[in-house]
C-alpha cells in the first residue's frame, strides 16, 4: 500500500472513530434525559402519594376526634339517664303524693327527649299504673299526656303500644265482666284516641245489650267508630242534640287573651272557628243521618252566622252528603 492510501484509510478511520463518538454521546445524552425524567416523574408520584398519606392521617385523626366526641355524648347521655333513673326509683320507695306524681311524670315524660326509650317506657308505665289505681293524685296532671307519650314511643319502642293495648284489654275484661264498673271507660277512652283508634271501643259498645244502662255512657266513648260506620242513631245515645248544642257555644265563646295582638287574636278566632265548624259539621251529619233533621238545619243554621264562608258551606255539605241527606241546605240556611 502507498504511502498515500495508508494517509487515506487514518483519516477515514478517525472520521468514523470521531462520528462514534458523537453518536454514542448522542445516546448517552438521551438515556440521561430519560432517566432525569424518570427520576423527575417519580419524585412528582412521591410527592402525590405523600400528600396522599397526610390527607389519609388527617382523616384519620378527624375521625377518632369524632369517635371520641360521641363516646363522650354517649357517656353523658347514659349519665343523665341514670341520674333520672335515679331520681325516679327513688321517688318510687317514697311516699306517693300527689305533688311527688306529678313530680314523678315530669320526670319520665323527660325520659322521652333524652334518647333511652326502654325507660322512658318503663317509667311512664308507672305512672300510668299509679294514677289508675289511684285517680286522686291526677289532679293536675293529664292521663291523656302520658299515654300520649307512650302511643308516640312506640315508634321506637313497640312495647310501649302493645303496653297499652294490654291495659286497655284488661280494662275492657273489667267492663264486660262487671253489671257496674264503668270506672275504667274513661281510660279504655283515653287509650284509643291517643292510639287513634276510633273502632277500639265499638265491640265493647255492641258486647253490652241495649236495655244495659252502660250502654249510654259507652256509646260516649264508641261514638266516634260509630259516626265512621255510619251507625247514626247508636251514635245519638251518647252524643245528643243538647251536648251539641252546647259544645257549639263552648266552641265560639271568644276566649282571645286581651294581651293578644289585633293579628294574634285573629289567628286565635279564626282557628277557633275552623275548630266549632268542623266538630259541628260532624254532629250535623249524625243529626241528619239519624233523621233529626229540624236540629240538623239548626245547628247548621248557627254555624254559618258563625262562619258563612263557602270553604264552611262546603264542609257541612259533605257531611250531609255522606248521611245521605244532600239537600238539606237547599231550602234552609
Amino acid at each position: 500500500m502507498s504511502i498515500m492510501n495508508a494517509k487515506k484509510l487514518s483519516a477515514g478511520a478517525f472520521v468514523l472513530g470521531g462520528m462514534g463518538m458523537t453518536v454514542f454521546g448522542l445516546l448517552e445524552h438521551q438515556a440521561s434525559r430519560r432517566t432525569i425524567e424518570a427520576l423527575m416523574f417519580a419524585n412528582r408520584r412521591n410527592s402525590e402519594m405523600q400528600e396522599r398519606i397526610a390527607g389519609l392521617e388527617n382523616s384519620r385523626a378527624a375521625a377518632f376526634a369524632r369517635a371520641e366526641a360521641a363516646e363522650r355524648d354517649n357517656a353523658a347521655l347514659t349519665k343523665a339517664v341514670q341520674t333520672t333513673e335515679a331520681a325516679l326509683n327513688q321517688a318510687a320507695t317514697a311516699p306517693v303524693t300527689r305533688e311527688a306524681f306529678g313530680i314523678r311524670v315530669k320526670q319520665a315524660l323527660a325520659l322521652v327527649t333524652e334518647g333511652d326509650p326502654a325507660a322512658a317506657t318503663r317509667n311512664l308505665l308507672w305512672c300510668f299504673d299509679t294514677g289508675v289505681a289511684r285517680p286522686d293524685l291526677l289532679a293536675g296532671v293529664q292521663m291523656f299526656s302520658i299515654v300520649s307519650a307512650l302511643a308516640k314511643l312506640g315508634e321506637s319502642d313497640p312495647t310501649a303500644v302493645a303496653a297499652l293495648r294490654e291495659r286497655f284489654e284488661n280494662a275492657k275484661r273489667r267492663v264486660l265482666g262487671s253489671p257496674d264498673d264503668t270506672e275504667p271507660l274513661s281510660v279504655m277512652g283515653t287509650i284509643a284516641r291517643a292510639l287513634k283508634d276510633s273502632q277500639a271501643m265499638v265491640p265493647v259498645f255492641d258486647a253490652i245489650p241495649a236495655s244495659d244502662p252502660r250502654r249510654a255512657k259507652i256509646a260516649i266513648y264508641a261514638a266516634d267508630g260509630l259516626i265512621a260506620d255510619r251507625r247514626y242513631a247508636e251514635a245519638m245515645i251518647g252524643r245528643t242534640y243538647a251536648t251539641m248544642s252546647a259544645n257549639l257555644e263552648s266552641a265560639m265563646r271568644d276566649t282571645v287573651p286581651a294581651s293578644a295582638s289585633a293579628e294574634v287574636a285573629e289567628r286565635m278566632r279564626a282557628s277557633m272557628r275552623s275548630y266549632a265548624a268542623k266538630t259541628a259539621a260532624i254532629n250535623i251529619e249524625v243529626l241528619a243521618g239519624a233523621g233529626d233533621l229540624a236540629h240538623a238545619r239548626e245547628l247548621a243554621a248557627r254555624v254559618l252566622a258563625l262562619d258563612g264562608s263557602e270553604a264552611t258551606r262546603a264542609l257541612l255539605q259533605t257531611h250531609l252528603e255522606r248521611a245521605g241527606q244532600p239537600r238539606l241546605l237547599a231550602n234552609g240556611p
